[in-house]
């Protein structure tokens, strides 16, 4: 039987193993398949069944794993599947969270960056632009996470960009962060500083983090949650 499915596709791989997800509308055939388990036969749920898709077979993550005997978790902060044990002390990167509220101006996710003082980092934001006429347009971040009292600390770095590197002392940027709409944590950093600035943040039964960054040519590195 033919139909459609339209929306994000959750699945497991039956030949390889390996976890699939995509968002799309695709044409699947939906198969009476019979599931065995060290020669078990184990029923998925009616509203769960696997199907076929260009010619390779798809069934339920949860009811597979669990058919083995590992727990599976999903995690909606990160929008993350968990397979057995969890990671301890895992950290969670800033850009995998989804924002509760979201106001970006001027700001991009970076794959590379490099500070005042020529170090390199893979990870992070990068706030301000430059206009058509070359003038230094500041950037602004103000977003709204909802931890649910889920993790444990905040960790970042503040840096300005290389084009930095031979300025005078000037304030480049500011970040403000705040617990349930308590200011827990507040630092600026300067154009000609040495080092990235440490941004450290006790999120203990924190529900709510909000985080306040706006700058010239500087950049939130390395931003990480940790449970």
């Amino acid at each position: 039987m033919k139909q459609f499915i339209s929306g994000v596709v959750v699945g497991a791989i039956l030949f390889s193993g390996v976890a699939y997800a995509a968002s799309a509308t695709i044409n699947v055939d939906f198969k009476d398949i019979k599931y065995y388990f060290d020669g078990e036969q184990k029923e998925a749920p009616a509203d769960n069944q696997g199907f076929i898709y260009n010619n390779t077979t798809y069934v339920p993550l949860r009811f597979l794993s669990e058919s083995l005997g590992k727990e599976v978790t999903w995690e909606g902060a990160t929008e993350s599947i968990y397979v057995g044990k969890m990671p301890e002390n895992r950290p969670v990167f800033l850009g995998e969270l989804k924002a509760e509220d979201s106001k970006l101006e001027n700001v991009k996710r970076i794959t590379s960056f490099v500070t005042n003082q020529n170090e390199e980092f893979s990870q992070g934001y990068k706030f301000g632009t430059k206009d058509e006429k070359g003038n230094y347009i500041k950037g602004s971040m103000d977003n709204v996470y909802l931890l649910d009292g889920e993790y444990s600390k905040f960790e970042a770095l503040l840096a300005p960009e290389s084009i930095w590197s031979q300025s005078k002392a000037g304030q480049a940027g500011i970040i403000h962060v705040y617990g349930d709409d308590k200011l827990l944590f507040k630092t600026d950093v300067a154009s000609n500083v040495e080092n990235p600035v440490p941004v450290y943040v006790d999120l203990k039964d924190v529900k709510k983090l909000r985080i306040e960054c706006q700058g010239f040519e500087i950049g939130l590195l390395n931003a990480k949650l940790y449970k």
